[in-house]
């Protein structure tokens, strides 16, 4: 292992281990969660038929929707050849 690497990791087991997060952790009460109430149907005003669906857009779904847009255009670029 690189000594960057190393690094990297000591400061992720460092930060793992602030107050912040434990003091969150202390807060929690299991068996106190509620679900939310179900939307009525009628307000249901959109659906889609589709073959992948990306919720959020947070790292992972930029990413796969990046990989999903390449392969794409890929495929239309050898199709073509």
């Amino acid at each position: 292992m690189s000594s960057i690497t190393a690094g990297a990791l000591a400061a992720c087991n460092a930060a793992s281990g602030s107050t912040v997060a434990s003091s969150a952790a202390a807060k929690y009460t299991p068996g106190t969660y509620t679900a939310p109430e179900a939307i009525p149907d009628s307000e249901i005003t959109k659906t889609y038929d589709v073959d992948v669906a990306i919720i959020g857009m947070g790292y992972a779904g930029v990413s796969i929707g990046m990989c999903l847009t390449l392969g794409r255009e890929l495929g239309k670029y050898l199709a073509a050849k």
